[in-house]
């Protein structure tokens, strides 16, 4: 019992560390505004060429022309 509580612990504490790591790659700044290099590899931004990054700007989020 005592090892399967440790166990799951140590998962848990796996599972936050990859959640905040992710989290950090999300918005890892750029100069003033936070850059999603997330979508990078997912998102058309600009509608026509494929991976531009989208760029967050306070309120709302705008493909980067």
């Amino acid at each position: 019992m005592q090892q399967k509580l440790r166990n799951s612990n140590e998962n848990e504490n796996l599972l936050l560390a990859a959640i905040s790591y992710l989290l950090t790659a999300i918005f890892r700044g750029g100069n003033d505004k936070k850059q999603l290099i997330f979508w990078n590899a997912f998102w058309n931004g600009s509608g026509n060429e494929v991976g531009t990054p989208m760029r967050y700007s306070g309120d709302k989020f705008t493909a980067n022309q």
